[in-house]
């Protein structure tokens, strides 16, 4: 299975409009460093899954033709907008499995064209192709949840956003111990608590109780990207950022 990072920034993406801070005016003269809201999306030869669709142009990057499903987190725009163009298309409806909420985003729900939302409960396994999909409950400023992905022998969580997690979701990934986890990070160091967002030391604190191995952080805002830019600054081990565009194999 193939993990493509599509978009690893939030809401204001990098670099920040307008902004004449340091990191987004360093970014700005570096396309390769720019970051988009989250998608992630996950191929195999028999069909692919996307994981939120943050990213706006997010139709441009995918094969309609391969995509078995949809896993929203959240209905924010950062994790939704991309929904929108694919709606307006053409060919096989799209299942959208999502936490269940009386509204989504805008007119999602009322006009969904192409889109077919399911509400998924939490802990309840779902299947599109030849994906296993189960959703976890996370702790954000609205009804949010991510996703334990199986596929074959391949085991991954998607945890984005969140502000630390539920004791039963640690308690579910220390049994489900996912080989890659990918983690909402937006805030600096020291800045989590009281944010509906992880920082470094909140996921530090979930791959410890949790037993995770390989964690990759995204969701990453404008002084988290100072702080990874900062020279002396380093990530723990077995804890990797993602950018726009990085590739893994399970």
């Amino acid at each position: 299975m193939k993990v493509t990072f599509l978009g690893t920034g939030n809401a204001r993406g990098l670099p920040v409009y307008g902004s004449t801070s340091d990191v987004s005016s360093r970014v700005r003269g570096q396309p390769e460093l720019f970051r988009t809201q989250s998608a992630v999306l996950l191929e195999t030869e028999q069909g692919d899954l996307l994981l939120d669709a943050g990213r706006p142009d997010l139709c441009n990057l995918i094969n309609h033709s391969k995509l078995q499903a949809i896993c929203v987190s959240h209905f924010h725009s950062d994790h939704v907008l991309g929904l929108i163009p694919i709606k307006w298309g053409t060919g096989a409806p799209v299942t959208v499995f999502h936490p269940e909420v009386k509204t989504g985003y805008a007119d999602l729900f009322s006009e969904p064209g192409l889109l077919q939302f399911k509400p998924a409960q939490p802990f309840t396994t779902y299947i599109a192709g030849e994906f296993k999909i189960t959703p976890l409950p996370l702790i954000h400023g609205i009804q949010t949840q991510g996703y334990a992905i199986e596929c074959g022998d391949a085991k991954m969580a998607y945890l984005c956003d969140t502000c630390g997690l539920p004791q039963e979701s640690i308690d579910f990934l220390q049994d489900f111990q996912p080989a890659l986890t990918i983690l909402d990070c937006n805030q600096a160091p020291g800045e989590g608590a009281g944010s509906p967002h992880n920082d470094l030391g909140l996921v530090m604190e979930i791959k410890h109780r949790a037993s995770l191995s390989t964690v990759y952080i995204t969701h990453i805002g404008e002084g988290m990207q100072r702080w990874l830019s900062g020279e002396a600054n380093q990530l723990p081990l077995e804890v990797h950022e993602a950018r726009d565009g990085t590739c893994l194999y399970l």
